[in-house]
């Protein structure tokens, strides 16, 4: 979805991503910001900015699987530690 808003077009989230999935797909960048009348420099923008955010979203995904793995021990070696008092009762 494009709204206009102050002269400048308000792009959603979801517009955003298919754009770069079509052009990540093979489609020229030309094409694409023709299609959705918007400026082709725009959609190499969003593409240089796009690796660092990108990058930012797996060094995210890495520490929250690692939290969630540390988080799976705690509760294991919690549930360990009552086994072991419960049979020294």
């Amino acid at each position: 979805m494009i709204i206009m808003s102050s002269g400048f077009k308000k792009i959603a989230p979801e517009t955003k991503a298919e754009i770069l999935e079509k052009v990540k797909s093979g489609e020229r960048v030309v094409d694409v910001a023709k299609q959705y009348g918007i400026y082709h420099k725009t959609i190499y923008y969003w593409m240089s900015h796009k690796v660092n955010q990108t990058n930012e979203q797996l060094e995210i995904s890495k520490l929250k699987r690692h939290n969630e793995e540390l988080l799976r021990m705690v509760g294991e070696l919690t549930v360990e530690l009552h086994k072991l008092k419960k049979n020294t009762r």
